[in-house]
């Protein structure tokens, strides 16, 4: 089964997030992304993280983010989850972090 390194998402992901965003339904222009990207990578309380494909591109990426609410302690929460349609229901496994 081949392995898909996980890593900090780039400014340089921008395309293939768009890419994989617009699977899930919910297309954004590469602009848009690059510059909701730059304020989450920016940002101490995100994290976008990205799996890499073998051969180039992206097979998935995961938001984290921390919530702070006045009735309970911080968490994080997940804003967003995409696989790649072709990595789906395929039983992946990561390289790790």
């Amino acid at each position: 089964m081949p392995q898909h390194p996980i890593r900090s998402a780039a400014l340089s992901d921008a395309p293939e997030l768009a890419r994989l965003t617009a699977q899930r339904g919910y297309p954004s222009p590469e602009a848009a992304i690059g510059r909701r990207l730059a304020l989450i990578t920016g940002s101490p309380d995100a994290c976008l993280l990205v799996a890499e494909r073998p051969g180039g591109g992206l097979a998935g990426w995961i938001h984290g983010f921390l919530s702070r609410l006045l009735e309970s302690d911080g968490r994080v929460e997940i804003g967003g989850l995409v696989v790649d349609e072709a990595f789906r229901r395929r039983g992946g496994r990561t390289g790790g972090r």
